[in-house]
Protein backbone atom coordinates (compact mmCIF):
# COMPACT_ATOMS: atom_id res chain seq x y z
CA UNK A 1 0.00 0.00 0.00
CA UNK A 2 2.57 2.34 0.35
CA UNK A 3 2.93 2.71 -3.30
CA UNK A 4 -0.37 3.05 -4.10
CA UNK A 5 -0.44 6.40 -5.10
CA UNK A 6 2.25 6.54 -7.39
CA UNK A 7 0.93 3.18 -8.90
CA UNK A 8 -2.97 5.13 -9.61
CA UNK A 9 -0.99 7.95 -11.15
CA UNK A 10 0.88 5.29 -13.32
CA UNK A 11 -2.08 3.66 -14.52
CA UNK A 12 -3.90 6.83 -14.32
CA UNK A 13 -1.26 8.33 -17.16
CA UNK A 14 -1.13 5.49 -18.93
CA UNK A 15 -4.81 5.42 -19.69
CA UNK A 16 -4.69 8.93 -20.74
CA UNK A 17 -2.30 8.27 -22.72
CA UNK A 18 -4.49 4.94 -24.52
CA UNK A 19 -1.64 3.27 -24.11
CA UNK A 20 -1.66 -0.12 -25.65
CA UNK A 21 -1.50 -2.66 -23.08
CA UNK A 22 -0.32 -5.88 -25.24
CA UNK A 23 2.43 -3.51 -26.72
CA UNK A 24 5.51 -4.81 -24.56
CA UNK A 25 5.94 -6.46 -21.26
CA UNK A 26 6.92 -3.20 -19.32
CA UNK A 27 2.90 -2.70 -19.75
CA UNK A 28 1.70 -6.24 -19.65
CA UNK A 29 3.34 -6.38 -16.13
CA UNK A 30 1.55 -3.13 -14.86
CA UNK A 31 -1.94 -4.83 -15.97
CA UNK A 32 -1.19 -7.74 -13.80
CA UNK A 33 -0.03 -5.83 -11.28
CA UNK A 34 -3.31 -4.36 -11.40
CA UNK A 35 -5.37 -6.81 -11.72
CA UNK A 36 -3.36 -8.33 -8.12
CA UNK A 37 -3.75 -4.96 -6.27
CA UNK A 38 -7.68 -4.48 -7.35
CA UNK A 39 -7.92 -8.16 -5.87
CA UNK A 40 -5.97 -6.90 -3.31
CA UNK A 41 -8.34 -4.31 -2.69
CA UNK A 42 -11.51 -6.61 -3.33
CA UNK A 43 -12.57 -6.90 0.31
CA UNK A 44 -13.26 -3.35 0.90
CA UNK A 45 -16.26 -3.18 -1.50
CA UNK A 46 -17.78 -6.71 0.01
CA UNK A 47 -20.68 -6.01 2.85
CA UNK A 48 -19.32 -5.17 6.39
CA UNK A 49 -19.96 -7.80 8.02
CA UNK A 50 -18.23 -9.84 5.50
CA UNK A 51 -15.59 -7.41 5.67
CA UNK A 52 -15.12 -7.67 9.45
CA UNK A 53 -15.04 -11.07 9.27
CA UNK A 54 -12.03 -10.36 6.54
CA UNK A 55 -9.98 -8.18 8.17
CA UNK A 56 -10.33 -10.18 11.55
CA UNK A 57 -8.93 -12.95 9.47
CA UNK A 58 -6.16 -11.30 7.95
CA UNK A 59 -5.29 -9.51 11.74
CA UNK A 60 -5.19 -13.33 13.11
CA UNK A 61 -2.88 -14.24 10.32
CA UNK A 62 -0.60 -11.67 11.25
CA UNK A 63 -0.68 -11.91 14.74
CA UNK A 64 0.69 -15.80 13.93
CA UNK A 65 3.38 -14.60 11.61
CA UNK A 66 4.46 -12.47 14.16
CA UNK A 67 4.90 -15.81 16.23
CA UNK A 68 6.98 -17.62 13.97
CA UNK A 69 10.58 -17.35 14.33
CA UNK A 70 12.74 -17.04 11.50
CA UNK A 71 16.32 -18.65 11.44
Amino acid sequence: MEKHLNFVKIINEKIEQQTKWDENFENQQLLLDLCVHSSDLSWLARDFKIGQVWAGLLFEEFFNQGDVQVQ
